[in-house]
């Protein structure tokens, strides 16, 4: 009878160690599991701080690098708007002239005097309005002034078949477009056809001195 309740004594002790495991087994392991959510939860917001504070000198100082580049910029732009605005040493002026005589139009570029580099486009025309008091002015920019002139001639350098005292002769025109006499031929006008003496009556037009003894040498033959 004593063992019995021995026996049955020891199975309440045991049951009760087993409760007790069982117990301190389920608060280590909750115990255990919240301090990992904790950190997660620090870690994020951290993060989260990180991310949307960042570091307030180096915010200061990226601002401040992009200030300056855009103050740069600024500058720059103004200095380019002020180069544009202003003559420089590629401004060219052009020079048109119609030649009557001939249709043709002859084109010359020349440089501006050293003098007018800088100057404002304002300035630029006051001198091309004193120095070409005979040319038209097309258009004038800071780039380049379109001048262009009509001559009741014609033009320079090219030479001119005529006729003389029942001879042909040559004439060459000068800068002012002018008829200069440049050679007498001993060629008669009688050794000639009705076309090709009415051709130097009204005077055969050559560019270049070769061709003029060319058509010449025709003549001879």
């Amino acid at each position: 009878m004593f063992y019995k309740k021995k026996k049955k004594r020891g199975r309440v002790v045991l049951a009760a160690c087993v409760l007790l495991l069982l117990a301190g087994f389920t608060y280590g392991y909750m115990a255990n599991r919240q301090p990992q959510e904790k950190p997660q939860k620090v870690v994020e917001l951290t993060r989260g701080e990180n991310l949307n504070t960042s570091n307030p000198v180096e915010v200061n100082r990226v601002k401040k690098d992009d200030d300056e580049e855009e103050e740069a910029n600024s500058t720059n732009q103004s200095e380019n708007i002020g180069i544009i605005d202003k003559v420089n040493e590629a401004t060219e002026i052009v020079l048109s002239t119609h030649y009557s005589r001939t249709g043709e139009i002859d084109i010359r570029k020349i440089q501006i005097p050293i003098t007018l580099i800088g100057a404002t486009l304002q300035d630029f025309k006051s001198y091309i309005e004193g120095n070409y008091k005979d040319w038209q002015i097309r258009s004038i920019s800071t780039n380049a002034a379109s001048l262009y002139k009509k001559v009741d001639g014609y033009k320079p350098n090219n030479f001119i078949i005529k006729s003389k005292d029942g001879y042909i002769v040559i004439y060459k025109i000068n800068e002012s477009g002018e008829m200069v006499l440049f050679e007498k031929t001993g060629l008669s006008l009688s050794l000639l056809g009705e076309t090709d003496k009415r051709k130097i009556e009204e005077g055969i037009i050559l560019k270049t001195e070769e061709d003029v003894y060319n058509i010449l040498e025709d003549y001879s033959s």
